[in-house]
């Protein structure tokens, strides 16, 4: 809106009249008093004028939108003008801020399908079959799968291949060295992805009856690749079915089964990898006078170790720690239950859950677990599947390599032993009920016909 000023050579309309009337005698005299601002000599001081009214604020501009993109905050309303002079003028009004623009909708978060992707063949090119693959994962899903693979030559050999979620599958590589046979290679892998691969391999045939065979490692780094692999068992007589287990730490337990001079019993030996001190001396995990296999191994986060293992269709167990070794084994079963299959884990607080398979070959056939709690003892076995769930009995059968002197492995129509996981084991279960009420948090079973 324009302002106006005063002109003081402009007429004012008022003024005007006043001299018209000016020879009306009082008349002329009354209109001099009213008009004094006229500026004529006759009328007196000249009145001060009002002033000039302040211009209204801004309005405000009206907020953004919420969600999605924030929309246009409105116009502000323009400045009030002025009043006019004379009598003191009113301030104008302010100006209306504009609306608030409305905001954008918000994006849809995306949605997550999992499922598998499509099988591609992992293993290199070649006629030779591969065979008794292992996988295991550190804490940022970089996987490494471990497998044996015969040469065009007929020569088993230990192969790896390792899987990240940013690039996918690396080239697979043989880790093992030499040309003699690779049998049974495992693998367990620690949360900063360093691995360790333990396998048997052939050394010598003695006689038709005897083959000597020993333990080897090799160890993977992410910084540093495989190194190169090296023997971690030369006792006298043969080795065989290896086993490993890591804690968050790298620290590593290996176990075998070893067979002196190919005569005696067979017991289990073991051996701890540190990261910082390297390999530790083999030592007996037990040294009894009947025959012993299958044994497992778990690590906790103090370095501690528990291994398990069948022995005369028992299931046994001993304890390991870095002051003393392995301590005095114990039985976990009675006398000839019919067990196999056994495995065991532990939590960072050193607690165990061992489970295994058993069968009395009539009736039932049922996996039986027992709790350990660190600094106390095996709380009695139960079964965590129910007695005569089965449906009848799964005959357990065993083929030996080597004459009587190999490995054993199971074939025919068996239950096999029980995949363990050490989730929350240091409570046991839900509100410290026995394992009996939380099977499916710890089992899972599967049937080969």
């Amino acid at each position: 809106m324009e302002r106006y000023s005063y002109d003081s050579g402009r007429k004012h309309p008022v003024c005007s009249l006043a001299r018209s009337t000016r020879l009306l005698g009082l008349a002329a005299l009354t209109a001099a008093v009213l008009f004094a601002g006229c500026g004529t000599s006759n009328g007196g001081d000249a009145g001060t004028g009002g002033s000039a009214g302040t211009g209204g604020m801004d309005g405000d501009g009206g907020a953004g939108g919420v969600a999605g993109m924030a929309g246009n905050g409105g116009q502000g309303g323009y400045s009030g003008a002025g009043g006019e002079g004379g009598v003191g003028g009113s301030a104008g009004a302010g100006g209306t801020g504009g609306m608030a623009g409305v905001g954008g909708e918000g994006g849809t978060g995306g949605i997550v399908d999992p499922k598998w992707g499509v099988a591609e063949k992992i293993s290199p090119e070649t006629a030779a079959k591969a065979a008794k693959a292992r996988v295991a994962s550190d804490a940022d899903g970089n996987t490494i799968v471990v497998w044996q693979q015969e040469d065009n030559a007929g020569t088993r050999h230990a192969w790896a291949r390792r899987f990240t979620p940013l690039d996918g599958w690396t080239s697979a590589q043989r880790i093992s060295n030499g040309e003699s046979d690779v049998n049974q290679p495992r693998i367990a892998v620690d949360p900063a992805g360093n691995a360790m691969v333990v396998w048997y391999q052939f050394e010598r045939k003695v006689t038709d009856l005897l083959t000597i065979h020993n333990i080897w490692a090799a160890r993977y780094t992410p910084k540093g690749g495989w190194g190169t692999p090296e023997v971690i068992e030369d006792n006298a007589g043969t080795a065989d079915s290896p086993e490993v287990a890591t804690n968050s730490d790298g620290i590593q337990m290996v176990v075998w089964r070893q067979h002196p001079n190919g005569n005696g019993y067979k017991n289990i030996w073991g051996r701890k990898y540190h990261p910082v001190e390297g390999w530790d001396i083999p030592r007996t995990v037990e040294l009894s006078s009947e025959n012993s296999e299958q044994a497992r191994p778990a690590v906790d986060a103090n370095g501690d170790a528990i291994a398990v293992w069948v022995q005369k269709r028992d299931i046994w167990t001993g304890r390991y720690t870095p002051m003393n070794g392995w301590g005095t084994s114990q039985a976990l079963t009675d006398s000839g239950t019919g067990a196999g299959g056994p495995v065991v884990a532990v939590d960072t607080s050193g607690n165990a859950i061992a489970v295994w398979s058993r069968s009395d070959c009539t009736t039932n056939c049922n996996v039986w677990a027992a709790h350990y709690t660190h600094g106390g003892n095996w709380a009695d076995p139960v079964p965590i599947n129910g007695q005569g769930e089965s449906g009848g009995c799964l005959r357990s059968g065993f083929r030996q390599h080597g004459n009587g002197n190999g490995p054993v492995e199971p074939i025919g129509p068996y239950l096999e032993q029980p995949v363990l996981s050490a989730i929350g084991l240091g409570k046991r279960c839900a509100g410290g009920a026995e394992p009996s009420t939380c099977r499916a948090a710890v089992l899972r079973i599967r049937r080969r016909r």
